[in-house]
């Protein structure tokens, strides 16, 4: 057998193997780790403030939490249901809807009233935000899950079981808190110039 410093090459080269696999779980734990605790940040505070603005929102979430944690898809779907109303309190909290009609500068149209929340949600992140990049983020950030959240509705009023997977149902779980932070975040910047 092949001796290099006295160690065979064989298990220099599995000791060698460990270390790289090691060092990889390492630094994949650090990042999971990381993303984990940027997550329970906003969680915390979209959780810690949500509750003045919207009493019944703390319920929804604890609602959505015991959903995610199940595993019947049927309790997935209802935890992406209630994200939507979240955010439809949430809305009405902010941006309670109109019968006035708004109008982009380009003379288009836009809808304020009671189903449409998305709307309401970016017309309150413009009107709050001192950043128009921030606002075209929230904006589109809240057009995606938008329409996601509103086609998963459509299909359950129709009567057809729309499939959510858990995955998915996790992935709407954070855009709503990290919407609902945004939201929250530009709400507290308003009332401090306000006041």
């Amino acid at each position: 057998m092949l001796k290099i410093s006295g160690v065979p090459w064989q298990r220099r080269a599995r000791s060698s193997a460990l270390m790289q696999k090691l060092s990889s779980m390492v630094t994949e734990t650090s990042q999971e780790s990381t993303a984990q605790d940027v997550f329970a940040s906003v969680r915390d505070a979209v959780d810690g403030d949500i509750g003045n603005l919207v009493p019944t929102a703390v319920q929804k979430f604890t609602a959505v939490h015991e959903n995610l944690k199940s595993d019947n898809p049927e309790d997935w779907s209802n935890a992406v249901h209630s994200c939507r109303r979240i955010l439809q309190d949430l809305a009405d909290a902010v941006y309670p809807p109109q019968t006035a009609k708004l109008f982009t500068q380009d003379g288009k149209e836009i809808n304020v009233g009671p189903d449409a929340y998305i709307n309401r949600l970016v017309c309150f992140a413009e009107d709050n935000s001192s950043s128009e990049r921030f606002s075209e983020l929230v904006g589109s950030h809240l057009g995606f899950l938008g329409d996601r959240l509103d086609a998963v509705f459509r299909a359950a009023q129709k009567g057809s079981h729309s499939i959510v997977g858990q995955a998915e149902a996790n992935r709407y779980v954070v855009y709503t808190y990290m919407i609902s932070g945004d939201i929250l975040s530009l709400r507290r910047e308003s009332t401090k110039s306000a006041g």
